[in-house]
């Protein structure tokens, strides 16, 4: 637990828009799941957006979303910002179990769960470390 901790320090420690305190507020309540005609729909808190496209091109910011995906209070969120923030992805999936590869339950109160989280976590992580690996050397 230490050693993740100066993990995080050292990865967080240089940009401080990355590291305040905004970002250890953050959790799945920024996320507003939908049903809809068309598949899952989101709507994510807008000051969470648009300090997320703000620093779009910030390495920083994609390690401390990186991280969060590991967490089974951020994994959703951190999800949903890497795919509309460096993919551009629309707010609206095709699929009505999943939003690009998140699987998403809403019940019939409106409660939203996320199954096997572990499981998520693992194929999230891994599928955006692959991602964001294959944009930075596009870009050299």
């Amino acid at each position: 637990m230490l050693r993740d901790l100066l993990v995080t320090v050292l990865l967080l420690g240089v940009l401080p828009e990355v590291q305040d305190d905004f970002w250890e507020k953050v959790d799945h309540s920024a996320l507003r799941w939908d049903g809809c005609y068309f598949g899952l729909q989101v709507e994510i808190d807008k000051s969470l957006l648009e300090r997320c496209r703000r620093l779009t091109d910030d390495p920083h910011l994609k390690t401390r979303l990186l991280l969060m995906l590991g967490d089974e209070k951020t994994f959703a969120v951190a999800h949903v910002l890497l795919a509309l923030c460096v993919e551009k992805r629309a707010t609206i999936s095709n699929r009505a179990d999943r939003w690009y590869g998140l699987k998403v339950n809403i019940a019939a109160n409106g409660a939203v769960s996320y199954p096997n989280p572990r499981e998520q976590m693992k194929r999230l992580q891994k599928y955006w470390r692959k991602v964001l690996s294959e944009n930075s050397s596009k870009k050299k």
